[in-house]
This record gives structure tokens, C-alpha cells and sequence, in this order.
């Protein structure tokens, strides 16, 4: 049992701090964590916007899949994958890893109602996907009868959140140890006039009731 009422003072600020920094870290990864995701889907829907109707060779599409990784900050290729689909059903191009269980066909593609602009506007949704460990985010767009789909799985996303995990982590004891010696010197302060009080308790005695 500590007996130092100074030493648990210093140690029950240092507990109160952990107790309080853990949940303001939990609380702020889950916030950027969610910012970003919301981010990424935006971004998805947007790219596939743009590229929908577009017309490009197998070698045009790879140097666009390229570029979409890059701007998405994807360390991983296979992370990032795009599908083309012309009015034909047939594939203009697709990532050459695209998961062999994802049918194309079956994404959840807007629809298309008829209209008189020229050329059509793109529609556009966003949809989720987990298959085999993956959690993928799509962008689907459809501009006339073309569909584009790009989809960003999220592991890439989750290793730059466990970095910022591992910061957090990595600055909590340096954080308790500050917050643990400032307790120690203030609590010095604040117990001494106790301590005075407790040596004039001691110096009483019936020769000496003057010390009350």
C-alpha cells in the first residue's frame, strides 16, 4: 500500500490523465478515420464521373489506372482497381488483379433515364463491398450506356491510420511521465501548509497550549 500521499496524488493525476488522453486519441482516430473515408468515397464517384464515355486504348486505361493510384496515394497497386464497360457489355479494360469473385455485372450501376442533352450527363453512386478480407469503396458512373467503375480498397487507408495510432501510442508515456512529474512538484505545494499544521499539532502539549 502507498503511504506517501504525495506519491498518490501525483500517481492518481497521472491514472485521470491516461484515462482522458486515451479517450480523446480514441475519439479523434475515429473521427479523422471517418473523414477520410467519406473523403475517399467523393473522390471514387468523382473520378468515375470524369472518366465515364471517355474512349481509350487497354495502354490508355493502365497509364489512367496509374495516375488514379498516384492521386489516391495508393502504396499498393492492387489496391486500386478500374473496370470499363462499353454499350456492348463488353470490357473495354480491366485491372488485370481484379478480384476473380467481383462480378462487374452485378455492381449496382445507376441507372440511366432518358434524356434530351447531348452529350448525356453522367450518373453516379457509390456502393461497398467486402469480399475475401477486402473492404472495397466504389465509384460507379454511368454516361449513356458506358459504365466506369474505380474502387479503392481500404487497407490502404487503415495502414496510414495505424501509423497515426502508433504516434499517438508512442507520445502517451512521454505525455504521463510530464504529466506525472508536474503532479509530484505541485503536489509538494499544496500538501506543505498541511504538513505545518500537522508539526504544530505535534509541538502541543499542556506547557505549551500557546502553539493552538
Amino acid at each position: 500500500m502507498i503511504r506517501s500521499f504525495r506519491l498518490r496524488l501525483a500517481l492518481l493525476l497521472a491514472l485521470t490523465a491516461a484515462l482522458v488522453l486515451s479517450a480523446f486519441g480514441a475519439a479523434t482516430y475515429w473521427l479523422i478515420r471517418e473523414q477520410r473515408v467519406a473523403r475517399l468515397v467523393q473522390q471514387v464517384r468523382e473520378e468515375a464521373e470524369r472518366e465515364a464515355g471517355k474512349e481509350r486504348s487497354p495502354d490508355g486505361w493502365l497509364r489512367i489506372e496509374t495516375k488514379l493510384a498516384a492521386s489516391f496515394g495508393v502504396a499498393d497497386p492492387d489496391d486500386l482497381i478500374l473496370l470499363v464497360v462499353r454499350p456492348d457489355g463488353e470490357w473495354a479494360y480491366r485491372s488485370d488483379h481484379w478480384p476473380s469473385a467481383l462480378d462487374g455485372a452485378g455492381l449496382p450501376w445507376p441507372e440511366v433515364g432518358r434524356s434530351s442533352t447531348w452529350p448525356p450527363v453522367p450518373v453516379s453512386a457509390n456502393a461497398s463491398v467486402q469480399i475475401k478480407g477486402h473492404d472495397w469503396r466504389f465509384g460507379l458512373a454511368t454516361r449513356g450506356d458506358d459504365r466506369v467503375a474505380v474502387a479503392v480498397d481500404l487497407a490502404t487507408l487503415d495502414a496510414d491510420q495505424r501509423e497515426i495510432r502508433n504516434a499517438f501510442w508512442l507520445a502517451l508515456p512521454l505525455a504521463l511521465l510530464l504529466t506525472g512529474s508536474a503532479a509530484w512538484m505541485f503536489s509538494a505545494r499544496a500538501i506543505r501548509p498541511v504538513h505545518k499544521l500537522i508539526d504544530a499539532a505535534h509541538r502541543i502539549s499542556a506547557e505549551r497550549l500557546d502553539q493552538r
